[in-house]
C-alpha cells in the first residue's frame, strides 16, 4: 500500500511507529497469501489497517495544509500522489503481465486486468467476479485512490467548518457505508463480493481514520491514552488476525457462514487498528520496541512495493506448480521471500527517484509559521 506516513521534505518528520505499523499490516498480508495456516484473516485485517492509516495521515496532511497557507492545492495534492503511487504501479502490472504470459494466460485477459488495476478500476471488477490473476489484490489500491481523488474536495468544500463537525460526518458515513456492507446479502456470492471489493461498503476505514485525525487535531491539548488501550488494541487486532486455516486447501471453508464472518472482520479489525493508529499518533509512552525495530521499519519502508509484488509473484509460481495446501504454502514462501527482494529493488530504482521529484510540490510554510504550530501526530 501507498507510504503515506508524513517524510522528509514535507516539514513534518517521520513518525517510526506508524511506520512500524504499516509494517506489520503489510507482514500480516504477505503471511495470509502466502498460506501460512495461522493467519488466514491476515489480508483482511491488515488491509483493515492500511485503510485506518492512509485517512488518518492523509486527512493529518491536508489539514495541515490547510492550517499553514489558508488552503489546500489540489495541483500539488494530486501531483504528489501520482508521483508516489504511478511509477511502481506501472512497473508492477507490466512485469505481471510478463509473467502472466509465460506461463500461459490469455494476453487479451492479462492485459485487460492490468489496464483495469491501472486505471484504479480493480474493485469493480473483483466486485463483478472478473478477476482471478495476479491483480487482484490491486483493488484495495483502487479504493485507495478513489478515496484520494474525493476526500480532498471534501476537505476544502467544508474549509469553513469546525473540524469536529467534519468528524461527525465522516463518522455518520462510515455508519452508513457499515449498513450497506452488512446489508447486500452477504451470506450469497454476488453480495458477498459487493460487500468485499465495492467503494460505498469500504469506506468506513478510510473515513474512521480521517476522522481520527480531525478530532486529535482540533485538540488544544496532547491526547493521552493509557497503557492498556494500546495492549488491549493490539490483542484484539491480532485475535482477528490469527484465525487457523489457510487461504487456499486445507482447512478453507466456503459455506455462508463464513462469507459472513470474512465480512466481518474488516470492520473489527478497522476498529481495533484505529486503536492502534491513536495510540501511536499520540506517542503513547508504553509502545512496545520491537514496534520500531529494524525489521519492522524495514518492512514499512518497502510496504508498497512489496504489496504490489507479493501476489503477482505468488499467484504466478501458484499457477504453474500449484497453490493448494502443503504445496501452496511452499509456493506461498517462496513467493514472500522473492517479493521482498522485487520490493527492494522498486523501492530504490523506482520509488526512490520519483519521491525525489515529489519534492518539487511540497509547499514551504509561510513567514512566521513553525512546524510547532500544527498539533497531531508529530510530538
Amino acid at each position: 500500500m501507498p507510504d503515506d506516513t508524513l517524510g522528509k521534505g514535507s516539514g513534518h518528520g517521520r513518525v517510526p511507529g506508524l511506520d512500524g505499523l504499516r509494517g506489520l499490516a503489510v507482514l500480516l498480508v504477505v503471511l495470509a497469501h502466502a498460506n501460512i495456516p495461522i493467519v488466514r484473516y491476515g489480508g483482511i485485517a491488515g488491509v483493515a489497517l492500511f485503510f485506518v492509516l492512509s485517512g488518518f495521515l492523509i486527512t493529518t496532511l491536508l489539514v495541515r495544509e490547510r492550517r499553514r497557507f489558508g488552503h489546500v492545492s489540489l495541483r500539488s495534492f494530486y501531483a504528489r500522489r501520482a508521483l508516489r503511487l504511478l511509477p511502481a504501479l506501472v512497473v508492477a502490472i507490466a512485469g505481471g503481465v510478463v509473467l502472466a504470459i509465460a506461463v500461459g494466460s490469455d494476453p487479451v485477459t492479462m492485459a485487460k486486468d492490468g489496464l483495469a488495476s491501472l486505471f484504479y478500476l480493480g474493485n469493480f471488477r473483483d466486485q463483478l467476479g472478473l478477476y482471478g490473476g495476479p491483480f487482484a489484490h490491486l483493488w484495495t489500491l483502487a479504493m485507495g485512490e478513489q478515496f484520494y481523488l474525493l476526500w480532498p474536495l471534501v476537505i476544502v468544500a467544508t474549509g469553513s467548518w469546525r473540524r469536529a463537525d467534519v468528524a461527525r460526518v465522516a463518522l455518520a458515513i462510515a455508519g452508513i457505508s457499515l449498513v450497506v456492507r452488512f446489508g447486500v446479502g452477504i451470506d450469497q456470492r454476488p453480495g458477498y463480493r459487493i460487500a468485499y471489493y465495492s467503494p460505498q461498503t469500504n469506506v468506513y476505514g478510510l473515513l474512521l481514520g480521517s476522522a481520527a485525525a480531525l478530532w486529535i487535531s482540533q485538540r488544544r491539548r496532547r491526547v493521552e491514552f493509557p497503557s492498556w488501550f494500546w495492549w488491549g488494541s493490539l490483542v484484539m487486532y491480532l485475535g482477528v488476525a490469527t484465525v487457523p486455516g489457510m487461504k487456499n486447501g486445507l482447512r478453507e471453508i466456503n459455506d455462508s457462514s463464513t462469507l459472513v464472518t470474512r465480512i466481518a472482520a474488516g470492520p473489527a479489525a478497522a476498529v481495533f487498528g484505529l486503536g492502534l493508529v491513536l495510540a501511536v499518533a499520540t506517542s503513547n509512552p508504553a509502545l512496545p520496541g520491537w514496534l520500531t525495530s529494524r525489521v519492522m521499519l524495514f518492512l514499512g519502508n518497502i510496504s508498497y512495493g512489496l504489496y504490489l509484488w507479493h501476489e503477482i509473484l505468488d499467484w504466478t509460481i501458484g499457477h504453474k506448480l500449484g497453490s493448494t495446501g502443503l504445496r501452496g504454502l511452499a509456493v506461498g514462501s517462496c513467493s514472500a521471500v522473492l517479493a521482498v527482494g522485487a520490493a527492494v529493488l522498486s523501492k530504490r530504482y523506482v520509488e526512490d527517484p520519483f519521491l525525489r521529484r515529489k519534492q518539487r510540490f511540497e509547499r514551504t510554510a509561510l513567514p512566521g509559521t513553525s512546524a510547532s504550530e500544527d498539533a497531531g501526530v508529530r510530538r
